[in-house]
């Protein structure tokens, strides 16, 4: 099992076992006593009252939702802790390289990012009544923590450290989130090929570009635009990963292509002379 899985297990755990939770959630508060609902420590800007703040990350206190929505963006999202992926050949050690490091603050934001796309890919925007997954830098701080994660604090900044990268390349495209059959096949296909394993230098070549662009947020439409980019190197190994994967060339999410008609079409033998009188007639004979 790699370090994110471990990751994404033990986010899921928390939010599922409620002793475990609570448990957690108290280890981290004695272990860090400046932890509060606004980062780590006191922010000479604002002052406030440390144990007030501190009593928000409490149980039923009001930072409580945004630490479930942490956990619950770490184990769904399956945010990474390394960008390299098991089951490819060029990248058999999962453990690195590990994603840069970032300000909690960012990546708080970046909690709630991720469910206001969730929201509109599920429900749309029209008619829809806000969505509040507001987090605070507290509570991601704290979620952070009772999941495993090391902290790095920055200077005298309320605002600490962590190493977190994208959602991970194959779990971050959810089949789930495409409501077309022939979509969420095709959402399927890209998870399993990114995993192949395999010694050919130019099928890791195409796993490699491929995961580039799902690390950069690439779409089903965006992955095939750079099959055809890559010309017929691109397209052959394609081809090629989809049979194994078990779609036919008559599948209707198979691209159109040159000779998709073969063997459909009766054409007659005379098909080149077919009119010749008739068309000698018309415009008379060429010298």
């Amino acid at each position: 099992m790699t370090k994110s899985q471990r990751f994404w297990l033990r986010a899921a755990r928390l939010l599922s076992d409620p002793g475990l939770f609570d448990s957690e959630r108290e280890r981290v508060l004695a272990e860090h006593p400046l932890l509060n609902a606004n980062g780590l420590g006191l922010s000479k800007s604002t002052p406030i009252d440390l144990d007030a703040a501190r009593d928000e990350l409490r149980t039923g206190g009001d930072c409580e939702p945004g630490i479930r929505h942490t956990l619950e963006y770490f184990a769904e999202a399956r945010v990474s802790l390394s960008y390299r992926l098991r089951g490819c050949g060029w990248a058999r050690d999962f453990d690195g390289p590990a994603p840069r490091k970032r300000s909690s603050y960012g990546l708080k934001h970046q909690v709630e990012s991720y469910f206001r796309a969730r929201r509109r890919r599920r429900e749309g925007d029209a008619g829809m009544p806000p969505t509040n997954r507001y987090t605070s830098n507290g509570a991601f701080i704290c979620a952070a923590l009772m999941a495993g994660l090391q902290m790095w604090p920055y200077q005298d900044s309320i605002n600490p450290y962590f190493r977190l990268g994208r959602p991970w390349a194959v779990a971050g495209m959810q089949p789930q989130d495409y409501p077309h059959p022939a979509d969420e096949r095709m959402a399927r296909f890209w998870r399993w090929a990114v995993q192949h394993d395999v010694s050919d230098p130019l099928v890791e070549d195409f796993i490699v570009d491929t995961v580039d662009l799902l690390y950069g947020g690439a779409d089903l439409k965006q992955l095939e635009e750079a099959v055809a980019r890559g010309g017929s190197q691109a397209r052959d190994v394609y081809d090629r990963l989809r049979r194994e994967f078990g779609f036919e060339d008559s599948d209707e999410t198979a691209p159109a292509r040159l000779g998709f008609m073969a063997g459909q079409i009766d054409v007659p033998d005379d098909f080149d002379s077919m009119g010749g009188p008739e068309i000698e007639q018309m415009f008379g004979t060429v010298a």
